[in-house]
C-alpha cells in the first residue's frame, strides 16, 4: 500500500497557473452550442499591425507530490499514475481524468494533466484524487485552492483599478475565433449575457468597432442570422429581432432613434434609411399622441420625394378610410384662397401678408384665378405685390366670387423638374435594371473608426 503526501503549496501553484491558461484556451474550443444558440459572426480583425502571434500556452495541470509506502519508505520506480477531479470530497463525478506515467525518485514526482478544460474547472471547489497503479484510489482527496491572485478569476470576482489603458485586454488571432464570449445561461428572467455602463457624461457604455468591410456590433436573436445582412450596406451595427432596433428617449427634448450620415458628399448619403420586403408592409411607419413627421432641408433643398410613387392623405368615410392623393406641379408653387364681392363693378383684393411672405411677388408674375357666383364676366387687373382687382365686364356689378392666387415659392423661383440623380438607381422606378444594378453595386467604404 501506498501514501500520498502532496506538496501542497506546490501543487495549488502549479495547477492554478495551469489552470488559468487553460480556461483562456479552451473557451473557444468547447462546444456548448445545444445550449448557446446561433454562433456570432465569423471574421479576424487586426487591431494592432505588426505585432506576431505567439504559441499558444499549453494547458496541462502541473501536478506534485511525494508517495511513500506504508512503512513511510519512498517509492522509487517508474509507475502509471491516474489523476482524477472530482465535484465532491467523496463520491461525486469525476469531471476529468488522465494517466501519466512518472518517474518516481526518493518518493517525489513530477506529472501534468492535460485533459481538463473550461467546461469542467470552471470556478467551482473542486478536488483531486490519485491511484496509483492498480492500487485503490488514495483518500483522502485533495481539495485545489486558488493562489492570491487567482482570486480575481473567480466567478462573481471584481476587477478594480485605475489604469491608463484596458483592465482587461483579450486577443484572439485565430480566424474563426472569438475575442470573448459571454452567456447568461438561466433560461427564465431577465438576465443579460453583456453589460457595459460609464459613469462619465462623455463616456460610453459600450463601443464596438471593426475592419471597414465588417460589422461594428450585432445583436440577434434567436432565429435570425448574420446572412440576413445585405453586405453592401456595411453597418456600424446590425440588430435581428421581431423589432430590430428600439430606440427610447425619456427626455423632453430627446430622440428615440437619431441617425446622422457625417459624409461631405454623395447623392446617396442617408442619415436613416428603411426598407421593407413585403408588397404590403411600410418602410417607414410613424404614430404619435401629437404630431407626425416634421422634414427640415435647407432652403432651395428638397424637403421630400416619392418615387414611383403617390402622396396621400388619409381621410375617414362611412365606407372606411379613403385616400386623397396630392396634385403634382413642374414647379414650386404656393396657393391662396379667398372670397370677394363686386362693388358697383370694382373689388380691391388685399394679398394675405402673411402668405406674401412665403412668395416670390416683387419679382415673378403670379396667377389669380376668378370664379363668379351669379349672371356676371369679371376679369383681374393691376396686380401688384400687396394687392389685385376684380373689374365687371357684363353682369351683376355686385356679383360674388372666389379667388385663388398662385405664386412662385421664395427661393425655389428657377426650380423646373429638375434632375434626380439619386433616384437614377431606385429598382421601384426602373424594375426592369434593378438586377443589374445591384449586382453592380458595391460596399459603401465609411472612414477608418479610432480604437479607443
Amino acid at each position: 500500500m501506498k501514501r500520498q503526501r502532496f506538496l501542497t503549496g506546490v501543487l495549488a501553484l502549479g495547477l492554478l497557473l495551469a489552470l488559468a491558461v487553460g480556461l483562456s484556451i479552451r473557451l473557444n474550443a468547447d462546444a456548448k452550442a445545444q445550449a448557446l444558440g446561433p454562433e456570432p459572426p465569423q471574421g479576424e480583425v487586426h487591431l494592432q499591425a505588426g505585432v506576431g502571434v505567439a504559441a499558444a500556452v499549453d494547458n496541462a495541470i502541473s501536478i506534485q507530490g511525494r508517495l511513500t509506502h506504508d512503512d513511510d519508505t519512498p517509492v522509487n520506480g517508474v509507475y502509471e499514475l491516474t489523476f482524477r477531479i472530482y465535484d465532491a470530497a467523496t463520491g461525486g463525478t469525476a469531471l476529468c481524468s488522465d494517466t501519466p506515467t512518472a518517474i518516481i525518485r526518493d518518493g517525489l514526482f513530477n506529472a501534468e494533466m492535460d485533459t481538463c478544460t473550461s467546461n469542467n474547472i470552471d470556478g467551482r471547489q473542486l478536488w483531486l484524487g490519485l491511484q496509483v497503479g492498480t492500487d485503490s484510489e488514495m483518500t483522502p482527496r485533495q481539495p485545489l485552492y486558488p493562489v492570491p491572485y487567482a482570486f480575481s478569476l473567480r466567478p462573481g470576482a471584481i476587477i478594480s483599478g485605475s489604469v491608463s489603458g484596458a483592465i482587461v485586454h483579450i486577443e484572439n488571432w485565430y480566424a474563426s475565433g472569438r475575442g470573448l464570449r459571454s452567456y447568461a445561461m438561466a433560461d427564465s428572467g431577465t438576465n443579460f449575457g453583456v453589460v457595459g455602463s460609464s459613469r462619465s457624461p462623455d463616456g460610453f457604455g459600450g463601443y464596438f468597432y471593426s475592419s471597414t468591410d465588417g460589422v461594428g456590433v450585432a445583436g440577434l436573436q434567436s432565429g435570425y442570422d448574420i446572412d440576413d445582412l445585405e453586405a453592401y450596406l456595411k453597418p456600424g451595427g446590425l440588430f435581428g429581432g421581431a423589432s430590430g432596433v428600439v430606440g427610447i428617449s425619456k427626455e423632453p427634448n430627446g430622440w428615440g432613434v437619431f441617425g446622422w450620415s457625417k459624409a461631405t458628399g454623395g447623392s446617396s448619403s442617408r442619415g436613416v434609411y428603411g426598407r421593407t420586403e413585403s408588397p404590403d408592409g411600410w418602410a417607414g411607419y410613424f404614430s404619435s399622441e401629437g404630431n407626425g413627421v416634421t422634414i427640415s432641408t435647407p432652403a432651395g433643398k428638397t424637403g421630400l420625394t416619392v418615387g414611383a410613387g403617390t402622396k396621400n392623405a388619409v381621410v375617414r368615410t362611412a365606407d372606411g378610410s379613403r385616400l386623397l392623393y396630392t396634385e403634382e406641379s413642374t414647379e414650386v408653387w404656393f396657393t391662396d384662397y379667398g372670397f370677394g364681392k363686386l362693388e358697383d363693378g370694382v373689388a380691391v383684393v388685399a394679398i394675405d401678408p402673411t402668405f406674401a411672405q412665403t412668395v416670390n411677388l416683387q419679382e415673378e408674375p403670379y396667377h389669380v384665378f376668378v370664379q363668379v357666383y351669379g349672371n356676371a364676366e369679371v376679369y383681374v387687373t393691376d396686380r401688384t405685390s400687396t394687392q389685385f382687382q376684380v373689374r365687371l365686364r357684363a353682369g351683376d356689378p355686385n356679383v360674388e366670387f372666389s379667388y385663388r392666387v398662385v405664386a412662385k415659392r421664395l427661393g425655389y423661383e428657377g426650380h423646373r423638374l429638375e434632375r434626380a440623380p439619386w433616384a437614377d438607381n431606385d429598382p421601384n422606378l426602373y424594375p426592369e435594371k434593378a438586377a443589374e444594378w445591384e449586382a453592380q453595386s458595391g460596399p459603401v467604404e465609411p472612414a477608418d473608426a479610432v480604437l479607443p
